[in-house]
Formats: C-alpha cells, structure tokens, sequence
C-alpha cells in the first residue's frame, strides 16, 4: 500500500506567508509536539507577514501543520482517525481568516529494516531519510493521516485513498511525495565532461 508525505509547496502561487506566531514557551512546545492535552482550546491569532493572494493555500507546515476549513471538512467527511483541532484566525489589516492547527496520531509505523536512514543528530530520537522510507501497513490500520514517530511532528503522511480525494477536491498548495521517494539528504554530482560541478539537492524536506 501506497503513502504520501504532504508537504507546502514552496513554488505555489497560493502559498500564505506567516509572521511571528505568539506562542509562550509551554504553549509552542506543545504545538511542536503535537501534544494536545497541553494545548490550549481557545483560538489562535497568527498575523500575516504579507496580504495573501486571492486563493490561499488551504496546507501549511513550515511551522506547524495548519489547514483550511475545505481541508478539515472534507478529513471530517472522509477519514476516520481521531484528529485534534485548534481555531486559528490569520489576520491582515483588513481581515482574519479562519485556518485550524491540526493533531494527527502518531505511530511507530516506520519499517527500518526496508527503509533507508539514519540518525539525525539535531532531533532525540528523530532519523533522517537517505533514500525513502516505507511504513508498516499492521501498525497503522486503516489510517488515512497520522504522523510518524522518528519524523518531525510537522510531516502528515496520509493514504492513498486520502490522497486521491484530496486531488480530486483540488486541495491547493499541497506537494505530495511518496514515501518511498523521500529524501533529507544533499548529494554532489560531477558535470558533464568532468568540466563542471554542480551540487544538487535531490528532494530536500524539512524534518
């Protein structure tokens, strides 16, 4: 079976640019964490560093996975996972617009003996993906977006079946990437005739 990493594309023309998130020490630490008996249940306020396009992407994860009200209907509708939510409001000048901070379950689902990584020495306990990565099927049932243990808690990796209807919904700003083609990793290559060297980033995602 088939999973995706979902990631904001950085190349989107809906991509929304966020500015400082006021967060206390405790509270942003749980937000990272994805800890959500720690998380406050009232609504956030996040400015934006610059006014956003007409469409607005409905994914972020650049500092916490956040999605649009389409996004969290349509996982309401479809995905049977227990999902944490919090209200966030984006604000301009002139507006605010309703986003939520969401809370996937994580499982340690990563099946090491056919995946390719390594320790990665900036995260406890977080691994770092050389050439893809596969998930055990038995240790996420029927799951259509959880978070994997070893991974940044801002990676939501999601189903094949979820993936589909995301696409057919027309989700914006959203990359997908299977998670067999995942890679953190930076390689140089020789340029042609040996004249020539380019350093290439093949498929760099945060962790």
């Amino acid at each position: 079976m088939a999973y995706y990493l979902i990631e904001e594309d950085p190349d989107s023309e809906f991509q929304i640019s966020l500015g400082t998130v006021p967060l206390g020490r405790e509270e942003r630490k749980a937000m990272l964490l994805g800890e959500m008996k720690f998380i406050p249940g009232e609504p956030l306020t996040i400015p934006l560093a610059y006014p956003p396009g007409e469409n607005m992407s409905d994914f972020m994860n650049h500092k916490y996975p956040i999605i649009s009200p389409r996004f969290k209907d349509l996982l309401e509708e479809a995905a049977t996972d227990r999902l944490f939510y919090r209200e966030i409001y984006l604000e301009d000048d002139t507006y605010q617009y309703p986003y939520y901070y969401l809370a996937a379950p994580k499982y340690d689902c990563i099946d090491y003996k056919n995946s390719s990584c390594i320790k990665d020495e900036r995260m406890p306990g977080g691994i770092r993906i050389k050439k893809g990565f596969y998930i055990r099927n038995a240790a996420v049932p029927k799951a259509d977006i959880f978070r994997a243990q070893g991974l940044s808690n801002r990676r939501l990796i999601i189903s094949e079946r979820l993936k589909k209807l995301m696409e057919a919904n027309n989700l914006k700003g959203i990359q997908y990437i299977e998670t067999t083609k995942v890679s953190d990793m930076e390689e140089t290559i020789e340029g042609l005739g040996g004249t020539q060297n380019e350093s290439i980033k093949f498929g760099v995602y945060r962790l």
